[in-house]
């Protein structure tokens, strides 16, 4: 069984009422822009707030919380 695909949260948009988070998976370097109720890499979106973003395993229900990346110095 595969590891648990690693994500780093880059930030937010907000659409009107909608949100959207961006994601990226930290092995393969894809970006994905996500709403609540989204799903990838078998992950869903639970929440998403300033500062993080709630997922769950859509196999085992186990939560996971993704913080906002460090933004990193030049």
């Amino acid at each position: 069984q595969p590891p648990a695909p690693q994500f780093l949260y880059k930030g937010r948009i907000n659409l009107g009422n909608l949100q959207r988070a961006i994601l990226e998976e930290t092995v393969t370097h894809k970006t994905h822009f996500l709403e609540v109720g989204q799903e990838v890499a078998g992950f869903k979106v639970l929440d998403i707030a300033e500062n993080r973003v709630l997922l769950s395993d859509v196999k085992t229900n186990k939560e996971i919380v993704v913080s906002v990346a460090e933004k990193k110095a030049p």
